[in-house]
């Protein structure tokens, strides 16, 4: 009981027993301009479809793939996925994501992660009409609620010391697909999409490129 309450508190209260993972591997995204917003892609369909932002195109994206975030100017904003078109506004310092499934195409403010010093964990809950939360698995199968009561079409967000450890999302006591184990790095954000038959995580990045 002692083991678990330390691992509860390392994680959730930021007590720093546990050594950072890759404590220097990481890299910082790429400054991002002040009055800029950051805008990416979701798509939890199958096969592959173009993405674009105010007419200007970037790159495809696959099924079950998360697209890089985009340097976009703050106002009114023109989003196609696929031939699906959103029109909405953005803020600057903010950023946002653009999820399609199935025939529906959702638009959701994201938390930025502003400690750099911290990994940051996310719930996309994409499921049909279940509230899910994510917990930290320990040894013997308990668990820690790190975000809770995320109901569907919208996500929860957690900033977590950097360590390795597992995951899972669950309906109630329900365990929906497997445990995930991250190596979480500091200023990343390790993104857990939930839909009716799949669990995956796929990284945040940030492309100032294009």
């Amino acid at each position: 009981m002692k083991n678990i309450t330390a691992l509860f508190a390392a994680i959730l209260l930021f007590i720093p027993i546990l050594a950072f993972a890759n404590e220097d591997a990481g890299l910082y995204d790429p400054v991002v301009p002040e009055d800029a917003a950051l805008v990416r892609f979701i798509y939890l369909n199958e096969g592959e479809v173009s993405t674009s932002i105010n007419g200007k195109s970037y790159d495809n994206i696959g099924g079950k793939e998360i697209s890089p975030y985009y340097v976009v100017d703050a106002g009114k904003v023109s989003l196609d996925i696929g031939g699906a078109v959103l029109e909405g506004a953005v803020l600057s310092g903010k950023s946002y994501s653009l999820i399609k499934y199935g025939a529906k195409e959702v638009f959701l403010e994201d938390f930025r992660n502003e400690n750099k010093a911290k990994s940051q964990v996310a719930l996309y809950n994409f499921t049909d009409g279940k509230t899910l939360s994510l917990q930290v698995v320990l040894k013997g199968d308990k668990k820690i609620e790190a975000i809770s009561q995320i109901a569907p079409e919208h996500v929860g967000f957690r900033s977590l010391k950097p360590v390795k450890v597992e995951f899972a999302v669950f309906k109630g006591d329900e365990q929906l697909g497997e445990k995930i184990e991250v190596i979480m790095e500091r200023d990343r954000t390790y993104n857990f999409i939930a839909t009716d038959d799949n669990v995956f995580m796929a990284v945040s990045t940030t492309d100032t490129t294009k």
